[in-house]
């Protein structure tokens, strides 16, 4: 071979070898791994084929094929990993621009720090992720027990926004969401989610959510749907100016039952102050008005052990229109129930009380018309790790009658990202059982 011949493919040799490097000296702190490196003069990119890397600060993209333009732009055509900062997603085509950290990504999965997402399609910059057609949950299987599927899902400042979607559960489209703003941080915003079936709604559903309106003050709104004729819509503000002072006001339809309710609460250091009122009202047939006082004093308190010291005020109203009298005045029941008792707290999972209440009035339901015991006991007591017991219970009693004014028991069992419970209330003998997620 002639010796300018045998130059001439040197040169050629020497050139495909260092002028990846000569494009990339622009960029510096960029450096790209692979098989296979050329450079395309005429696009001005660097071609890298067969187990390629490119690494720079806080970004790391994998491929098969990829082709890096001298603008900053990256363009890979099949299947790629991207790790950048605390997002990984993997998928199929990829544009990415490293000096704005903005790509565009074809189908797509992956995961942002505690949240798992994918889709048809998305979009990610400094500022918000975007996903078209996609999932986003907080179960990590592969198979999640739950998702929320959107027609588009925003990730921006903080929030993560649903718009045209539904939650799904094990599989099971459960409820349309139209449009959901959620926290990234704050789960106590994330809806409350709950279905199941009771006695007196048959199979049900229902959702609650949470607003933030200042760091003050909260609103609360739920509805639920049941197959025994049986619905509800409930709302609630909640006000809270210092740690120690609280104030809710709330509204509850549930079929034929209304209720509206107001409460005030303060606790400073042992002493604590909390006071209610409602009214009930069940469509025009009769009404129920209530308010219940309680001061308490904590005389010992030692960690999770104390003893408390309370007084209790109570009046009841019941007014019945469906009954009259000779002169057609309705018929009221009322009456006041004082008292006073002592709880003990052995630790922060079991609380037994003992106390006297006196009842004066002529009730509509069944009272002790004169002095009477009271008994009280609450646990939530956790069973290893994955089941939780739950008792709450009044009994009282005097030497011409007795009655339970409360009696219920529920057991929770804990799964991966759901939970179920079962529960009986003895007083009004309904048994409840409900599936929820936890976020």
């Amino acid at each position: 071979m002639p010796w300018r011949q045998i130059l001439g493919v040197v040169l050629l040799i020497v050139l495909l070898n260092i002028s990846p490097v000569i494009a990339l000296t622009k960029n510096p702190d960029i450096t790209i791994d692979a098989q296979e490196m050329e450079y395309d003069l005429e696009a001005k990119a660097v071609v890298a084929t067969g187990d390629v890397t490119l690494v720079s600060e806080e970004l790391e993209i994998r491929c098969e094929q990829m082709v890096y333009f001298d603008n900053g732009w990256i363009e890979v055509s099949g299947s790629y990993s991207l790790q950048e900062k605390n997002s990984y997603y993997e998928g199929d085509g990829l544009r990415y621009h490293i000096p704005t950290r903005k790509a565009e990504l074809g189908k797509v999965k992956g995961n942002t720090g505690d949240y798992y997402i994918s889709g048809r399609s998305g979009s990610i910059s400094p500022e918000n992720v975007t996903f078209t057609g996609g999932n986003i949950t907080r179960c990590d299987r592969e198979k999640p027990h739950y998702h929320l599927h959107a027609g588009r899902i925003r990730i921006t400042e903080g929030q993560i926004i649903i718009e045209r979607g539904w939650l799904s559960v094990l599989g099971i489209p459960v409820f349309p969401i139209p449009y959901l703003s959620l926290s990234k941080t704050n789960l106590a915003t994330w809806p409350d989610i709950k279905a199941g079936a009771t006695n007196e709604r048959g199979f049900y559903g229902t959702v609650a959510n949470t607003f933030t309106i200042s760091p003050e003050l909260l609103l609360r709104g739920g509805i639920g749907l049941g197959t025994k004729d049986w619905w509800a819509v409930n709302g609630k503000a909640m006000w809270n100016p210092s740690p120690d002072f609280s104030w809710d006001l709330g509204f509850n339809a549930e079929s034929i039952d209304r209720r509206a309710e107001t409460r005030l609460s303060y606790e400073k250091s042992l002493i604590a102050f909390d006071a209610s009122a409602y009214t009930e009202w069940v469509k025009s047939e009769e009404r129920e008005r209530n308010w219940i006082a309680t001061a308490s004093w904590a005389p010992w308190k030692r960690g999770e052990h104390g003893v408390w010291f309370d007084l209790l005020q109570e009046e009841r109203y019941f007014r019945d229109y469906t009954d009259s009298n000779a002169d057609g005045m309705k018929e009221w029941y009322g009456g006041q129930l004082p008292g006073a008792r002592l709880r003990y707290q052995p630790n922060n999972r079991w609380q037994i009380g003992y106390g006297q209440r006196y009842a004066d009035g002529d009730f509509r339901e069944p009272v002790f018309n004169d002095w009477f015991h009271e008994a009280s006991l609450d646990v939530s007591q956790p069973m290893g790790d994955l089941w939780h017991l739950t008792v709450s219970a009044i009994y009282q009693w005097n030497d011409g009658s007795e009655r339970w004014d409360k009696q219920e028991i529920g057991l929770t069992r804990l799964f991966h990202c759901i939970s179920t419970r079962i529960s009986w209330d003895g007083v009004d003998e309904d048994w409840n059982f409900s599936v929820g997620i936890k976020w």
